[in-house]
């Protein structure tokens, strides 16, 4: 947050001394984003919502172009079916029980960022277009959700679980709320009611599943309801996999020797960016 703000000041500095004209301002509005990566044939990815909100500063180098700067909080994220072949690792303690069955889970994943855009525009009466780049840096990660597992090797039971994932905190075998004691292959296992997001992970991750950077595209457009008041759509697209790849593990299947698979897919944020926005 810090560099973003330094560099959010920088610019304001460096534009006094090469302009007449600034105009600062404030924008709040919502976001509807997801994550571009690959789904697995049992995975649906669709769009989340979540919100921003900001200051804004325009440099005005004629009446109709100039160059615009925002330092927001942001939410992006994304929704997350997955309902069939899968397996669950449960962790009783001192012992690691892999099975196979049927997973059927849905995810909100909601990530906030400290946003800096730098954007030129152009003005035409009300309307305003412009486009530009963003560097973001991450606050946090959390998930919430549901999952319901079976499988015929245990057993006709069906565990629910609740889903309460802190990706930057959790570790592996994190879990919480209550537990219930079952026999798998003659092991009491005390199965727990909330899962944490590395609850099936043997140690780590290392690093936390959403990485702390990212950098993308933004090109969008605004329409003036009066001198000072407007609205702004605009498209944000991420230019980096914002996932790191050895906390990022496929729910399809388990490896040698029932270890976590990891994927390789490219995540980059896309996001539809909605705001109502005040200049003066």
């Amino acid at each position: 947050m810090r560099y973003c703000l330094s560099l959010f000041l920088c610019l304001c500095l460096c534009t006094l001394g090469n302009t007449q004209e600034l105009a600062y301002g404030f924008k709040a509005g919502l976001n509807f984003s997801t994550l571009t990566g690959e789904d697995e044939a049992s995975e649906v990815t669709s769009y989340t919502t979540g919100f921003h909100i900001g200051l804004l500063l325009d440099v005005a180098f004629t009446d109709n172009f100039g160059l615009r700067s925002e330092l927001l909080y942001t939410q992006k994220g994304k929704d997350t079916a997955y309902d069939g072949d899968s397996y669950f690792v449960f962790q009783p303690a001192g012992l690691r029980i892999a099975t196979v069955g049927k997973r059927n889970m849905t995810l909100n994943v909601s990530t906030s960022y400290a946003q800096l855009p730098v954007m030129g525009y152009a003005k035409f009466g009300r309307f305003e277009l412009m486009g530009g780049a963003y560097a973001s840096l991450r606050l946090g990660s959390l998930g919430n959700g549901t999952m319901t597992y079976s499988s015929s090797s245990i057993g006709s039971e069906t565990f629910d679980f609740d889903l309460f994932h802190i990706y930057g905190k959790d570790k592996a075998a994190t879990f919480g709320g209550t537990v219930s004691p079952i026999f798998i292959n003659g092991n009491r296992v005390e199965v727990p009611s909330e899962l944490g997001a590395y609850y099936e992970f043997t140690s780590g991750p290392e690093d936390n599943l959403y990485k702390l950077a990212d950098l993308g595209l933004v090109g969008g457009a605004s329409f003036y309801l009066g001198k000072a008041l407007f609205l702004n759509v605009r498209v944000e697209y991420g230019l980096m996999d914002v996932t790191n790849n050895a906390a990022d593990v496929t729910l399809a299947n388990l490896g040698e020797n029932n270890q976590l698979l990891t994927r390789a897919d490219n995540d980059r944020n896309m996001t539809i960016h909605t705001a109502l926005g005040f200049r003066f």
